[in-house]
């Protein structure tokens, strides 16, 4: 935990209030450690299927090639979001952006 050199005395105060109910919370509680929940953010890229698509179409020998476009990252990005905890996933978030 970052902590800045320069605090007011009213946030050293309000610091120490929160850092010692922590601590009055893990004393009181013995089954503190399977309460706790985290989480795991993945970025990503989505592809254009319909590339694929060109190549699955059927055609006769003499008639001419289709165009096959590159598989090439889009402008949409994903973000995957799994919330867990010790049993396992919680919540999964699926965000896209652009």
């Amino acid at each position: 935990m970052v902590v800045p050199n320069i605090l007011s005395v009213d946030q050293n105060t309000c610091r120490k209030y929160v850092f010692v109910g922590m601590l009055e919370r893990i004393a009181n509680e013995l089954n503190l450690s399977t309460s706790f929940e985290t989480y795991k953010e993945a970025w990503g890229f989505t592809y254009n299927p319909e590339s694929k698509l060109y190549s699955m179409k059927w055609k006769s020998p003499r008639s001419p090639r289709l165009k096959k476009a590159g598989i090439s990252e889009s402008k949409f990005k994903v973000m995957l979001i799994v919330f867990f905890d010790m049993n396992g996933i919680v919540m999964l978030e699926v965000i896209l952006i652009g």
